[in-house]
């Protein structure tokens, strides 16, 4: 039987996530593979560089611009490990252009943001 294989784009590295704690699971199991390392030109330079440290190590192009990164055709899930203050916006992103995805923590940083999030994905119909 052949299964699907799917490409994972790993958004930011931030400090407050475990999205590096997420490589290894990544990387170990059959069915994905990293495809890219994308954030938006817009963060703090600190953050760039461990995300380019990342896609470096990793052997995948970093992406700054969120919404290229979405247009590749090779993602299929998105690892979303951003700062709680940008979770929302950045999972209804991802979910508009039919992303499934693995969120690290908490989806919003207040109830309302969730109450969205939670809105948008069912709208999106993908998978989280």
């Amino acid at each position: 039987m052949n299964q699907k294989s799917y490409g994972v784009l790993l958004l930011s590295f931030s400090k407050h996530s475990h999205q590096r704690s997420f490589v290894p699971l990544f990387l170990d199991h059959p069915r994905t593979r990293i495809v890219a390392v994308a954030d938006e030109p817009d963060i703090e330079p600190y953050l760039k560089d461990w995300n380019e440290s990342w896609a470096q190590e990793l052997g995948v192009p970093y992406i700054e611009d969120v919404s290229l990164a979405l247009e590749r055709s090779d993602v299929d899930v998105v690892s979303i490990g951003h700062e709680i203050e940008r979770r929302a916006t950045l999972i209804l992103k991802c979910a508009g252009a039919g992303k499934h995805l693995w969120i690290d923590k908490f989806i919003g940083a207040n109830i309302e943001e969730c109450d969205t999030v939670v809105e948008g994905i069912s709208r999106a119909g993908v998978k989280t």
